[in-house]
């Protein structure tokens, strides 16, 4: 199956000061005052069934972010990385985050790629540092924005694997077919455990998404929590929000 992406992407950063970025942030104002409505946090009571239903049918302007981006998609991104990982910049990558999780779940407004790499190095030592990677990156035309590089208009963040979690999840990653290009993404199963191990209120509500979803396989995450020893903290969950 293909996935199509022609949405999320900013084309500028550095268009902040345009009336279509303002208009966008007053949008995002709205969106988080209705997050925090649908969540109860007001009275302090976070609901997360009722915060994965509000992310489930929130129908976000990607009209207007399409206009933004002029029609570029995520595709341009994977190339680049591909070619990167193929001059051997990098060994192995994989897509995480909320756009990983978009090739399992419906899409989400999201504004930035995290890419999970494994660093070209000696086989027993891990190199922590993106500096190659920036260097190479820039040396075609890049440019930084913070903590992200920005390839064809998407603010990137190259994260190392750290931990037995990450590490397992990058070397399990599945190939997708975008537009005709191969991409590296985590399994359905790794992204779940990834986000019950973060917990933070997005993840929780992303967990949520999955299950409700039946995205996954519950007895393959079943068993990755229980490997990685997450096995506690899903019980509670469970209790939490599954009860």
């Amino acid at each position: 199956m293909a996935f199509h992406w022609s949405f999320g992407r900013r084309s500028d950063i550095g268009f902040r000061s345009s009336s279509a970025l303002w208009w966008f942030a007053q949008s995002r104002n709205n969106q988080l005052s209705t997050i925090r409505r649908v969540t109860g946090k007001e009275n302090n009571a976070f609901d997360f069934k009722r915060l994965s239903t509000f992310f489930a049918t929130f129908s976000f302007p990607f009209d207007l972010l399409s206009e933004i981006s002029r029609g570029v998609d995520i595709k341009e991104v994977i190339e680049t990385i591909n070619r990167m990982q193929g001059d051997g910049v990098i060994d192995r990558y994989a897509i995480g985050g909320a756009v990983g999780a978009t090739f399992y779940l419906e899409p989400v407004a999201t504004l930035d790629v995290d890419i999970f790499v494994a660093f070209k190095g000696d086989a027993d030592k891990i190199i922590v540092s993106p500096e190659p990677i920036y260097d190479y990156l820039k040396s075609k035309g890049c440019t930084t924005e913070g903590e992200y590089i920005v390839i064809a208009g998407w603010p990137v963040q190259f994260l190392p694997c750290r931990g037995s979690l990450l590490e397992e999840a990058l070397a399990q990653a599945v190939e997708k077919d975008v537009d005709g290009v191969r991409a590296r993404v985590f399994t359905a199963e790794h992204l779940a455990a990834i986000a019950l191990q973060t917990g933070r209120g997005k993840d929780k509500a992303r967990l949520l998404q999955f299950i409700e979803a039946d995205a996954i396989d519950k007895g393959k995450f079943r068993e990755i929590v229980t490997r990685h020893g997450l096995l506690e903290r899903w019980q509670q969950f469970e209790r939490q929000f599954l009860t």
